[in-house]
């Protein structure tokens, strides 16, 4: 909640020609005060993040923030937890807080999905069998290639 004061400072001049002219000055001081005693309003969005080549990803808090406000104006924005791994692929939830000038803070949960879109590798098996027959032994060897995606 925040108001503004208008003071007027006038004086007066009567000039005692004959045209009887007045002169009249006039000056305004506006000052300006900003008291809060609400929390701000913390307004999450969700959001998607790719994991990087070494397999981390990071997000700011202006990813997760959905329009956050503060009837004196926002100090700061944070979220946490911000980085995120291989372990954390899926949907993970944050939390962003918001702070005003007066130290007031709320916050909010977002959802970070992260995915991983690095290029994709094989994962290879291999298998080698071994079977008595008729008093002789045969063998077989496979190798099998599994695409990641």
């Amino acid at each position: 909640m925040g108001f503004a004061l208008q003071f007027w400072v006038s004086n007066e001049y009567i000039d005692d020609s004959s045209e009887g002219t007045i002169c009249i000055d006039r000056a305004s001081v506006i000052v300006s005060y900003c008291t809060a005693y609400t929390d701000p309003m913390a307004m999450c969005q969700n959001a998607t993040v790719q994991l990087s080549g070494a397999g981390t990803a990071s997000i700011t808090p202006a990813m997760v923030d959905g329009g956050s406000t503060a009837d004196c104006g926002i100090q700061s924005l944070s979220v946490s937890p911000n980085t995120f791994t291989c372990g954390d692929l899926g949907p993970n939830r944050v939390t962003l807080t918001v702070t005003d000038v007066n130290g007031n803070m709320n916050s909010c949960m977002a959802t970070v999905t992260v995915e991983d879109n690095r290029s994709t590798y094989d994962q290879l098996s291999f298998e080698h069998h071994s079977e008595l027959r008729s008093g002789a032994v045969q063998r077989s060897d496979d190798l099998h290639r599994t695409n990641r995606h």
